[in-house]
């Protein structure tokens, strides 16, 4: 059983951090690969992996950029939201979903230590994020705390919310 991030590598790998497990595949592939320009490497991700690229970006700076888009940055609040997709509170998600962090009651520390918001002042990866407003699976207002926290704190970032929904990347019919 792995918690969150910090867990899942554990499981995989003991002894290793997701950053260790992250650094040592770039590595080997940058070895392997003689084509590909360190200098040039990005990191991008989506929904739950815009969440993972936040918090990513908060512990290590091996990439040039980084795109975030409806991820959330503070899963403690995201913990607490509700679902419009799902018809229910999101904790779901976080106690036995992609998140597998438990309750927050019983697992506050391990909340805290993957909560990318708390540690956005230690970003140096410059940051494009998005999020729709009309989204209802990701609630566009968690990818906002996160930027106003890199703006607070000075952290090279660029980001938009566009009115309609986005998270599918297409428009749906209502029937």
């Amino acid at each position: 059983m792995f918690s969150g991030l910090r867990g899942f590598f554990k499981a995989l790998i003991p002894d290793c951090t997701i950053f260790q497990f992250l650094a040592y595949c770039i590595k080997t592939i940058l070895k392997e690969e003689k084509r590909i320009d360190r200098g040039k490497l990005g990191l991008i991700g989506y929904s739950f992996g815009g969440y993972a690229t936040n918090f990513i970006i908060t512990q290590i700076c091996i990439f040039k950029t980084a795109v975030s888009g409806f991820g959330s940055g503070d899963i403690i609040n995201s913990y607490f939201s509700y679902n419009e997709i799902f018809t229910s509170p999101n904790y779901f998600l976080f106690e036995n979903g992609q998140f597998n962090l438990g309750s927050f009651k019983e697992n506050k520390e391990l909340f805290l230590l993957n909560s990318p918001i708390l540690f956005a002042h230690q970003i140096k990866t410059p940051l494009l994020g998005f999020a729709g407003k009309e989204d209802r699976n990701v609630e566009w207002k968690l990818q906002q705390e996160f930027f106003i926290a890199l703006l607070r704190f000075r952290k090279p970032h660029i980001s938009f919310f566009t009115k309609m929904e986005l998270m599918a990347f297409q428009r749906r019919k209502i029937r």
